[in-house]
């Protein structure tokens, strides 16, 4: 049975529907992503299925072995290291990001803090905060740093949502991000560096102390798209 999702001029990529719908932790992990089950729910061919599964996979997002497909599942030692390397990849990039952002540039990324500030739903801010980022890392104009910066952050998204879901982690992280946008207008690539080490030290400890006592983060989903959406009420019909 399709969902009628596949609206003629409408409809996004394939790859792009599952990237949303696992991002925003509608297809939570270790969902078994079976292609025929994705093809019906989609309105195509099992073909642009398995090519979005196989990218996915390559992102880190989908994990493929004999038994198949399935969103990834990390166990809290590897998110602990995710965020470790994210505590790295990103103070490594202070220096370029400054030399690099015009007042423009950051004028849309206060923009973006000050929306982040007046955001009442956890998937806007969420959405907003990922966006935050994004920019940084394009910003810093290192090709190679931004990929596997944007990759870091693509993984963990599903599960760092714990950390912005309690009131006084989004003040926290808010405080981080008035102070990136402070060191941006100042020039001075030490304090942005410092700055975003600690955004990343302060949220994986508390990140890694719920999952490891059994909270599991949980999206509304209010931001994601129509087709992610309908995407995974699909596939959690069928599986469960």
């Amino acid at each position: 049975m399709e969902l009628g999702i596949a609206t003629p001029g409408a409809r996004p990529p394939i790859v792009e529907v599952l990237r949303d719908a696992i991002r925003q932790r509608l297809l939570p992990p270790g969902l078994p992503l079976v292609q025929r089950a994705l093809a019906d729910a989609l309105g195509t061919s099992r073909i642009p299925v398995r090519d979005a599964l196989q990218q996915l996979a390559t992102e880190g997002l989908v994990t493929v072995d004999e038994d198949g497909a399935r969103v990834t599942e990390l166990t809290p030692d590897e998110v602990d290291e995710l965020w470790s390397l994210r505590a790295l990849i990103e103070p490594a990039m202070a220096t370029a990001i400054v030399r690099n952002a015009g007042p423009a540039d950051v004028s849309r990324l206060d923009a973006l803090v000050r929306e982040m500030d007046g955001a009442l739903e956890l998937d806007r801010w969420s959405n907003l905060n990922h966006a935050f980022h994004e920019s940084l890392y394009r910003l810093s104009a290192l090709r190679h740093h931004a990929t596997v910066a944007r990759r870091v952050l693509t993984l963990i998204e599903p599960i760092s949502r714990v950390t912005a879901s309690l009131f006084e982690g989004r003040d926290q992280a808010q405080a981080e991000h008035r102070e990136m946008i402070a060191a941006l207008r100042a020039g001075d690539a030490d304090a942005l560096r410092s700055a975003l080490e600690r955004h990343s030290t302060r949220a994986r400890a508390r990140l890694v102390e719920h999952i490891s006592g059994g909270d599991a983060p949980v999206a509304s989903g209010g931001e994601a798209t129509a087709h992610a959406r309908a995407l995974a009420a699909r596939l959690l019909q069928v599986n469960g």
